[in-house]
């Protein structure tokens, strides 16, 4: 997963990201598809994003959920525990990604409305929704979903809270190489 399709640059990016859970145990997730590539359609995913220089995963984290779906914490330490890490290789925008992701658990009230506060032009760009999803309606979904084990992780959540270790997920991997065109 280390080196990208020939002629790209793969763009190593850890990130810090968000499972925004409400009362009813359902996640607040983003939809939207690649402005650069509109034929793969669209696909969910968690709030949160890249770590910018200086910042921790936690702050990272912090930071995106303001910005992201305006909920603002009073420091890094209110967020949830790690609770998932994951890696991922995938592009956005004609950008490669070599993405390791840490995921802090947030719960917020059933009635909690996403109001984002500074998207920037790619998130403009390429956001169309964002919901809150229960783990029946994500396995129903047609589109994907990212993570991968968001229902099950939900359904752990839910019956026996928090997991004690990180839940680990090898995320997709998007180089053509890996994903031959039907032929």
């Amino acid at each position: 997963m280390a080196t990208p399709p020939p002629g790209t640059e793969l763009i190593v990016r850890p990130s810090g990201r968000i499972f925004v859970v409400d009362d009813d145990h359902r996640a607040l997730m983003i939809r939207g598809e690649d402005p650069q590539n509109p034929k793969r359609g669209g696909f969910w995913w968690t709030p949160g994003g890249g770590i910018d220089a200086g910042e921790s995963a936690a702050e990272g984290a912090t930071r995106e959920l303001w910005e992201e779906v305006g909920l603002r914490l009073g420091s890094p330490a209110d967020l949830g525990p790690v609770v998932m890490t994951r890696r991922s290789v995938f592009s956005m925008d004609a950008i490669w990604y070599d993405s390791f992701e840490t995921f802090y658990l947030v719960r917020v009230d059933s009635g909690f409305v996403p109001r984002p506060q500074a998207w920037e032009a790619i998130e403009l760009a390429a956001i169309t929704e964002l919901r809150f999803l229960g783990s029946d309606e994500i396995r129903e979904m047609a589109e994907p979903v990212y993570p991968l084990n968001l229902p099950d992780f939900l359904d752990q959540l839910q019956h026996n809270g928090p997991p004690t270790e990180p839940w680990f997920e090898e995320g997709r991997d998007d180089r053509p190489e890996n994903n031959p065109e039907p032929g």
